[in-house]
């Protein structure tokens, strides 16, 4: 299923290199019409990643099966491994939101 993410990067690659050709006799209008086909084709994989991602989700939620997050010794002692999760998830997040405060006034 992680063949899915590939999807949308190459449409993006392959549109941008098709849609700068010339017109030709066949498609006197040119190839920019290729780039909503290939959206098209890049929203049907995020669709499709979605969809497998809900059904396998649901599926846990009906079997009721429960992740195991076990603990890890850390200068002799033992922590759950869910608080530092929690940590890495805060480094993602805060950076982020301070570039992207600072990124407005230049945006305008």
């Amino acid at each position: 299923m992680s063949g899915f993410s590939l999807i949308p990067p190459i449409c993006f690659l392959v549109g941008s290199h098709i849609c700068r050709r010339r017109p030709t006799k066949h498609y006197p209008y040119g190839f920019h019409r290729i780039i909503l086909i290939l959206f098209l084709c890049s929203a049907l994989a995020l669709l499709l990643m979605g969809a497998y991602l809900l059904v396998d989700s649901l599926v846990k939620l009906i079997q009721q099966e429960h992740p195991s997050i076990g603990m890890q010794e850390f200068m002799r002692h033992d922590f759950w491994l869910g608080w530092w999760m929690i940590v890495v998830l805060l480094w993602g997040t805060f950076p982020s939101m301070l570039l992207g405060h600072l990124k407005i006034k230049y945006a305008k």
